[in-house]
């Protein structure tokens, strides 16, 4: 899959268990996902099932991208989900150029996985996959994710989530010229109850449905 540059010096490193990102000198990174749902409250969204069907999905779709998948390998669950995707790739003019790309911000020091980025119809676009509801939080979860992008890349990239249901599927723009600064503010305010004590990382439950 290709990359967006041929050097990755904002690249962190990551574990899967607990989802938890570092930065090259070690210090820990809260990631966006994690600074949306610790202030909106949104740890209490979303099933274990729907967290593992979403995760599942991406996997899949991921795979698809890379020309790797074995459909034999997919559930009859998650399967309409990856044939919805698979039908908006046959559909519109799209091309992958990254895929799960994982940074951090040098400055502000947040890290993310970027699902995709793209051009649809020759145009630069910053893409994620989702297999639940439409949440207002995703356009300050895609600004956050533009910022990561811009450290490294001059392209003018919009913002879109792609929505997959068994029944089809439905690409939303966000372009929202506050969304960059409304993230900004909750993240200070993580900032800030984290500093004092009053939000702990390692007491937080990672639920991977908020991404998907």
């Amino acid at each position: 899959m290709a990359m967006i540059s041929n050097t990755t010096p904002y690249e962190p490193a990551f574990e899967p268990v607990g989802h938890v990102y570092h930065a090259p000198d070690g210090r820990r990174l809260d990631s966006v996902t994690q600074i949306l749902k610790a202030e909106l409250g949104l740890w209490k969204y979303g099933t274990c099932d729907a967290a593992e069907r979403g995760t599942r999905v991406h996997l899949a779709c991921q795979y698809l991208d890379e020309n790797r998948l074995d459909w034999k390998t997919v559930s009859g669950i998650d399967g309409p989900y990856v044939k919805t995707y698979e039908k908006f790739k046959a559909e519109t003019d799209y091309k992958v150029l990254a895929c799960e790309l994982r940074r951090y911000h040098p400055v502000y020091l947040y890290a993310g996985t970027i699902d995709r980025l793209c051009e649809i119809a020759g145009k630069p676009v910053l893409m994620d996959l989702k297999t639940g509801a439409s949440e207002h939080s995703y356009q300050w979860q895609l600004a956050a994710y533009l910022k990561l992008i811009e450290v490294e890349s001059r392209r003018k990239w919009r913002r879109a989530c792609l929505y997959l249901k068994p029944e089809g599927y439905k690409l939303v723009y966000h372009d929202g010229a506050s969304d960059w600064t409304e993230f900004l503010a909750l993240y200070s305010a993580h900032n800030v109850k984290a500093s004092y004590g009053y939000w702990k990382p390692e007491k937080e439950k990672y639920d991977p449905n908020y991404d998907n």
